[in-house]
């Protein structure tokens, strides 16, 4: 009798030699794994096989089943009982087909084998097996995970499946590809489908190799001693962190020790994670960099791109010593960091260890633009110089901004560029907002690949989400945005050439919105809906709808906003229109945030960043400015512009509601001013008593003037002050508020900038809290623009009390040559009301 050992040995013999026979005579011939809806394949997997692999394999299994209603057996290799004859889809390092790599060979790659009656999906690693399972499913099956959830994934029906005869290799182009902000497992698990797997560590992190609790007392020699920005000030006391999270600080990179301690902290890491592959040289979040004797005869003085004090030779060196150490006892491991701030240009005096990875931060959209682009062109080919490997870090944003923000083409040129100059990992913070459909889904493909076909990519996304017949309409859809992106959006005030990343935190761009792009917008996605073909597909174009009605929402009550200077109100009936557009306003507004609030309970719609990002994006009031018009006519107490504020204290919107109460108790003169010298009639020179007057950038003037007043002698003058504003610290309570201010611009001048009226609350140590509302808007050329900000002051924000309020009104973007004149900017409490 044989026993079942000796059985199963005899059974994994034949078909060894089955796949043998046929590598050699069939190789030609299709496996078919699965005909008529019947299965004829078994999954095989190794004995050993760990939770990732069978993960892997179970989505295989699932999405087969899916296509063809066949239900794929999955076995162990040694449980193995099939006939010499039955098709085998071997996945990971079987015994039956050991797989063999070509001499250099990335561990995410994998090989797709198949002949006889055998398919191989085997990689390195189980991170290669993992993607080539996927890779297999698009490839041979047609799936595509086109956006997470339920509904993003596209199978299409196939009774049979058969797999052709041969053999695939593939293997990414750029070794490391990660993204943050991506919400919950749903989302996550989208981007691995899609191949996303970070492989080096560079994050700030230096604080966690000299963790204060440990050398705080014993080593303070390894803390910053520190003569502020510019090495200017007089040598203080060392800077000895406060807690384990304070990162203020960056390590003294010439304390005796430190290389040996820091080299002996990784080398215990790495002997206590054996599967971690690479560890953290990134700098703190901070620039407060050692300027102790030691340091400051290593610096040369110089100032790097970004203005800020080069220590690149300085850091490298001390980087180089402890890999040295390091790789003498771990070999094969690897270290990140980040090229930023005072180590952001790369050394000139010292080679850059071949196994450090040097990610340079920027926001590569802003590549756009020609100038920009050979900055950043100049910048990457120095680090390729200097730099065996580098990393690229972006920022991709999809939230928080406002509207579908997509690159597609030019993510391809910048990446094919990055590939040929030195770059091999990529980071991206992304915060994904996927009405923008087929972004990241691009961005995955071309960062496996990024000689890929753009157009050939988006082709089939847009097919494979709403049908043939849908897709044109979608595709017109994405490159209205497109365009918005990459050509009308460098005109607009609200972009910049400085920077590291363009201002997200700022919805400027919603001014420069033809409305045509919205209307136009809807009438495709519309037509998308109507064309789809499935029900799956119609689900889909809904999706992409529902997002799209933030995005219109945004645009339209920012637009609403932003032309409220052009409503001329001369008499009692264009009031009580402004009044009535000022009620659509606001009702849109609230129907843009109340989407948000929606969205957040969509696992795939929902925005990981949200309106409480900034108080510029939360947009409450957007559009609210247009009642105010009416104001001076609701003076008169029977006036129809009284009698229909009255009405609207009543109604279902709170915002309308609250609104209405405050211009009635504007009016009725119940409200109390807490500013002083809000004319700005007393000062001296310049100088407004009572207010700080901030110029930003020391560009351009911010002083009292004659020019032109509003009440009074005096107003404010901005004169070619590119950032800035007049400020009054104040000791609030509680309550609600109201800020307003009149704004002039000189007749004939161009629209160029922008100006936000807001208050800043401030803690006990004197740093700002959220505000908690703002109002952005336009100057109006030839005339005085009065503008108003309602707004709740709680006691506590984040749980920090609220010790000061700071109102300001901030003149922003504008040109050398631009004047604004700034006057009656007062901040009054108004009465508690039920």
């Amino acid at each position: 009798m044989v026993s079942p050992e000796l059985e199963a040995l005899m059974r994994s013999i034949a078909i060894l030699t089955l796949v043998g026979v046929t590598l050699s005579m069939a190789e030609a011939a299709d496996i078919c794994l699965v005909r008529d809806g019947r299965p004829l394949a078994t999954i095989v997997v190794p004995a050993d096989a760990g939770e990732q692999l069978r993960s892997a394999v179970e989505v295989l299994a699932d999405c087969l089943q899916e296509a063809s209603g066949a239900a794929v057996p999955i076995i162990e290799e040694p449980e193995l009982r099939a006939a010499p004859t039955d098709p085998l889809v071997l996945v990971g390092r079987t015994s039956l087909w050991p797989i063999r790599f070509p001499e250099v060979f990335d561990d995410d790659g994998f090989v797709i084998a198949a002949a006889g009656r055998a398919v191989a999906i085997c990689g390195p690693s189980d991170w290669g097996t993992e993607f080539g399972v996927y890779d297999f499913l698009e490839r041979y099956v047609g799936v595509r995970w086109l956006m997470p959830g339920e509904h993003g994934t596209d199978i299409p029906a196939a009774k049979t499946i058969s797999i052709p005869a041969g053999r695939v290799e593939d293997q990414p182009v750029f070794f490391s590809r990660l993204c943050s902000g991506l919400k919950g497992d749903v989302q996550t698990q989208w981007a691995r489908r899609n191949r996303m797997h970070g492989r080096v560590s560079f994050h700030h992190n230096l604080l966690h190799l000299f963790p204060v609790s440990e050398y705080g007392a014993t080593h303070p020699e390894f803390y910053p001693l520190w003569r502020g920005y510019n090495l200017t000030d007089e040598p203080g006391e060392r800077i000895i962190p406060t807690s384990a999270s304070d990162e203020g600080w960056q390590p003294c990179l010439t304390a005796p020790g430190s290389v040996d301690e820091a080299a002996r902290n990784i080398i215990r890491f790495f002997d206590e994670n054996p599967t971690a592959t690479s560890y953290s040289l990134g700098m703190n979040d901070s620039t407060r960099f050692c300027a102790c004797p030691g340091c400051l005869a290593r610096l040369s003085g110089e100032k790097n791109y970004l203005n800020s004090v080069d220590y690149s030779d300085l850091y490298y060196d001390w980087c180089n010593q402890i890999i040295e150490r390091v790789l003498k006892v771990h070999p094969d491991k690897w270290f990140g960091c980040l090229a930023y701030s005072e180590v952001a240009a790369p050394p000139t005096k010292v080679a850059v260890h071949e196994r450090i990875i040097p990610y340079m931060t920027y926001d590569r959209m802003k590549w756009v633009d020609p100038v920009v682009k050979a900055d950043g062109v100049e910048a990457t080919e120095a680090w390729e110089a200097a730099s065996p490997t580098l990393g690229w870090y972006d920022y991709i944003y999809g939230t928080p901004y406002c509207l579908p923000r997509v690159w597609f083409h030019h993510m391809g040129e910048y990446l094919r560029y990055g590939y040929e100059h030195g770059v091999r990992a990529l980071y991206a913070e992304a915060y994904p907002n996927f009405g923008e459909g087929p972004k990241l889904y691009v961005a995955w493909k071309l960062q496996w690949d990024p000689y890929r076909d753009v157009d050939a990519l988006l082709n089939e996304w847009y097919e494979r989400c709403v049908g043939p017949a849908a897709a044109p309409a979608l595709a017109e859809y994405y490159s209205i945005w497109e365009r918005f992106w990459t050509h009308d959006v460098l005109t607009s005030a609200w972009w910049t050439q400085g920077g590291q990343y363009l201002g997200f935190n700022r919805p400027g761009y919603l001014a420069d919105v033809p409305p045509e792009y919205i209307t136009r917008s809807r009438q495709l996605l519309e037509t998308a809906i109507e064309k789809a073909d499935t029900p799956e597909r119609k689900t889909r174009a809904r999706m992409l709808m529902r997002a799209f009605e933030y995005y219109e929402a945004s645009a339209v009550t920012y637009r609403a906003q932003m032309t409220v200077g052009t409503v001329s109100v001369t008499n009692e009936q264009e009031a009580l229109a402004a009044l009535d557009a000022g009620i659509e306003a606001v009702a849109m507004a609230a129907r843009r945030v109340a989407l948000v609030d929606e969205l957040n309970d969509d696992p795939v719609l929902q925005h990981s960043l949200g309106l409480d990002r900034a108080p510029a994006l939360k947009g409450e009031q957007w559009g609210s400015a247009l009642l105010w018009k009416a104001a001076p006519y609701a003076l008169d107490p029977n006036s129809a512009v009284r009698a229909r504020l009255d009405e609207l204290v009543g109604s279902e919107n709170p915002e309308i509601v609250k609104q209405a109460r405050m211009i009635l108790s504007i009016v009725n003169g119940d409200a109390e001013e807490v500013t002083t010298n809000s004319s700005f009639e007393e000062g001296q020179g310049g100088g407004a008593d009572n207010w700080m007057l901030w110029v930003k950038f020391e560009t351009g003037r911010l002083l009292r003037s004659t020019d032109i007043a509003s009440e009074g002698q005096y107003s404010l003058l901005s004169d070619g002050m590119k950032r800035g504003g007049p400020l009054q610290t104040l000791e609030p309570v509680p309550g609600r508020y109201l800020l307003k201010v009149k704004v002039y611009a000189p007749e004939g001048q161009a629209d160029s900038g922008t100006c936000e009226l807001t208050a800043t609350p401030v803690d006990a140590d004197g740093n700002n809290l959220p505000n908690p509302a703002t109002n952005v808007f336009k100057p109006v050329a030839g005339r005085w623009e009065q503008q108003y900000l309602v707004f709740d002051l709680p006691e506590a924000i984040n749980g920090k009390p609220v010790s000061k309020l700071r109102p300001i009104l901030i003149v922003d973007g504008f040109k050398p040559e631009d004047k604004v004149y700034i006057d009656e900017l007062g901040l009054y409490r108004l009465p508690e009301q039920d």
